[in-house]
């Protein structure tokens, strides 16, 4: 049986945790981030019972935006938000390091980047459940050991072939992206929405013009191919009690039910 890799996009878990968990602050400090990716943390564990646990987070000022300046700059920016998400970050550092998971950045790169080079350095080596709602990682479907979970269910190739049986992966998902803006931030091409764009990839109608041709680099995952062996080595998860006391004196949350619950199955 191969080993089994959970990858989670934290900063996508983020935002959906600092919205449901908005009350959530103990001292002054805001919590309900971190709390947010705990209980996640806990049903994957419970789930998959994984034998490496990684968490891949953003890096900005991204190295997309070198090639084009415009990069994600029609993105809405709410600086509350995000200012929680940076300090939901720093929490999630301090809880990966002193666990023991694997959290994992590369300046200029984006979570998307980081999972894709995960998964091409995995290939034929360990099964890869994603953790993200986003839509841009269908092109790592591609790959036979991954799937996706989102929505609260598991995304196979097989479910994406029965959902777009004429798309072919992962460059048609890429140029679908490349010329919609897909979840990306990208500009997109004026007038295509999601029905065109799948009926041109399926059609061969995509003009090759400069411009589609950087949208379609810049949406192929990875953008940058980086190997790191180092980061499919599992790490070993302290007892219990001990992360129980961190939490709680570090943050000032009580461990979830569901991590706890899951935490005691995994000991043995």
């Amino acid at each position: 049986m191969k080993p089994k890799t959970l990858v989670i996009d934290t900063n996508n878990l983020l935002m959906k945790s600092i919205y449901v968990n908005a009350h959530l602050m103990n001292n002054g400090r805001f919590t309900g981030g971190l709390y947010g990716v705990l209980c996640q943390l806990g049903k994957q564990l419970k789930i998959h019972k994984p034998t490496n646990i990684i968490f891949c987070l953003d890096s900005p000022p991204y190295s997309r935006s070198k090639a084009l300046p415009e990069y994600k700059s029609n993105r809405k920016r709410n600086t509350g938000i995000y200012k929680l998400v940076k300090i939901s970050r720093e929490q999630i550092r301090k809880f990966a390091e002193f666990v023991g998971i694997h959290h994992y950045a590369i300046q200029g790169l984006e979570a998307d980047d980081l999972i894709a080079n995960i998964c091409l350095d995995a290939k034929n080596k360990s099964d890869i459940v994603i953790v993200s709602e986003d839509s841009d990682l269908f092109q790592l479907l591609s790959i036979p050991e991954v799937v996706i979970y989102r929505k609260n269910d598991f995304y196979t190739k097989e479910m994406f072939i029965k959902a777009y049986p004429r798309v072919k992966l992962p460059d048609d998902w890429a140029w679908i992206q490349a010329l919609t803006g897909g979840h990306n931030g990208l500009p997109g091409i004026a007038g295509i929405g999601d029905k065109k764009a799948l009926k041109m990839t399926i059609e061969n109608a995509i003009p090759k013009t400069k411009e589609t041709k950087l949208y379609f680099n810049l949406a192929k995952l990875p953008y940058e191919r980086k190997r790191n062996p180092k980061i499919l080595t599992p790490n070993e998860i302290p007892k219990i009690d001990t992360i129980k006391d961190f939490v709680l004196q570090e943050f000032g949350i009580k461990l979830p039910f569901n991590l706890e619950n899951s935490l005691e199955k995994m000991k043995g």
